[in-house]
C-alpha cells in the first residue's frame, strides 16, 4: 500500500510506474510465448491463426481493461480521502459491473464471433483454427477481467508490486502448459488458448488471497454490494471512457487486420511479429498513463490540486524521456 499524497511526486512517479511497466511487459510476454512455441512447434499456419485474430481479442479485452482501469480511478480517490466505506462499495461495484459487462461482451462475441472472422477475410486455410484459439480467449475473458479489476484495485491503494509477482508467476506458468497442451497432449492451438486462460485465473486466485491475507479494510461484506443509481453511474461514467479510449485505437488496428488477411499466411506472420515489437515501444505512454491516473485520483480524494499539476509536469518528461 502506498500513499501517493505524501512525499516527493518525482520520486513517488517512477517507483509507481516501474513495477507496472515491467507488468505490462509480462503481459505481452504472454502472448510472445504463445507465438513462439506455437511458431516453433505447429508451423506458420497455425501462428497464423493467432495473429489473424489478434486485433479481435485485443479491441474487446482493451476495452475490458480501460473499463477496469477506469474502476480504479474512483477506488484511488476513496483511498486518498480515506473514506473506507466507499472505496469497499466502489471496489464491490467495479468487481460486479466488470463482471457482468465481460459476461454480456463474451456471450455477443462468441455468437458473432464466425462472421466476424469472414468480415475480417480471415483465410479459408486458417479460418478454423482461428476460430478455435480466438473463441476460448473470448470465453475466458470474465477470468480476463477478474483479474483485471483487482489488479487495477490494488494498484489504486499504491500496491503495484502484487500484481507483478502474481504476472511473473503465471507468465512462466503459461509456458510450461504450452509446451505440455501442445506438444504432449496435441492440442494445438486451443491448446495455447487454454494455457493462458488457466494461467490467468491463476493469477486470479493469487490476487484473492492475497487482498484477503494482506489488506482487511478490503474485506467486502453483503451490503457492500447493495449498488445504488449514483454509484454505478459514478463507475461507468469513468470506466466506459477509458474503455472507449483503449478500444477506439483498436479499431483502426481490426480495419487495418481485414486488409493484412488477404494476403498470404506469411505476411500475416510478419505483421503480427511487427506489430507485438511496436507494442513493446508504446509502453511508456499506457503505463505513465495508468500511473497519472492513479496518482491524481488519490490527490484528487485529498483535495491536493497543486500536486496533481506538478505530476501532470513530471510525468509528461517521464514520458518524453
Amino acid at each position: 500500500m502506498k500513499d501517493l499524497t505524501k512525499g516527493n511526486p518525482k520520486k513517488l512517479l517512477l517507483q509507481f510506474a516501474l513495477p507496472v511497466f515491467l507488468a505490462n511487459i509480462c503481459q505481452l510476454f504472454y502472448s510472445l510465448v504463445d507465438s513462439r512455441i506455437v511458431g516453433q512447434t505447429l508451423g506458420d499456419t497455425s501462428l497464423a491463426a493467432i495473429y489473424a485474430t489478434n486485433s479481435v481479442s485485443s479491441l474487446i479485452v482493451g476495452f475490458l481493461l480501460g473499463l477496469a482501469s477506469g474502476f480504479a480511478i474512483l477506488v484511488a480517490r476513496y483511498f486518498g480521502a480515506n473514506d473506507e466505506k466507499e472505496l469497499r462499495r466502489s471496489m464491490a461495484g467495479a468487481i460486479l459491473l466488470g463482471l457482468i459487462t465481460a459476461l454480456v461482451l463474451t456471450i455477443l462475441s462468441v455468437l458473432f464471433l464466425r462472421p466476424l472472422l469472414h468480415v475480417l477475410n480471415t483465410p479459408d486455410t486458417v479460418i478454423e483454427e482461428a476460430y478455435d484459439y480466438i473463441r476460448i480467449i473470448l470465453l475466458g475473458m470474465v477470468i480476463t477481467m477478474a483479474y483485471n479489476v483487482l489488479a487495477g484495485i490494488l494498484r489504486a491503494i499504491g500496491d503495484t508490486v502484487a500484481p507483478l509477482l502474481f504476472l511473473i508467476v503465471s507468465t512462466i506458468l503459461n509456458i510450461f502448459l504450452d509446451y505440455f497442451f501442445i506438444m504432449n497432449l496435441g492440442m494445438g492451438v486451443k491448446g495455447a488458448a487454454q494455457a493462458t486462460i488457466i494461467c490467468q485465473a491463476v493469477s486470479v486466485v493469487l490476487c484473492i488471497l492475497y487482498i484477503w491475507r494482506k489488506y482487511p479494510m478490503l474485506h467486502l461484506k453483503r451490503e457492500d454490494f447493495r449498488m445504488d443509481l449514483n454509484l454505478v453511474e459514478k463507475l461507468y461514467s469513468t470506466g466506459i471512457s477509458m474503455g472507449f479510449m483503449l478500444s477506439i485505437v483498436y479499431l483502426g488496428t481490426l480495419a487495418l487486420q481485414g486488409a493484412i488477411n488477404t494476403f498470404s499466411d506469411e505476411t500475416i506472420v510478419a505483421h503480427g511479429a511487427a506489430r507485438k515489437i511496436t507494442e513493446i515501444f508504446m509502453l511508456s505512454f499506457s503505463v505513465f498513463g495508468t500511473t497519472m491516473a492513479t496518482y491524481a485520483s488519490q490527490n484528487y480524494g485529498a483535495g491536493e490540486i497543486k500536486r496533481i499539476k506538478e505530476g501532470v509536469r513530471t510525468v509528461t518528461i517521464y514520458t518524453w524521456i
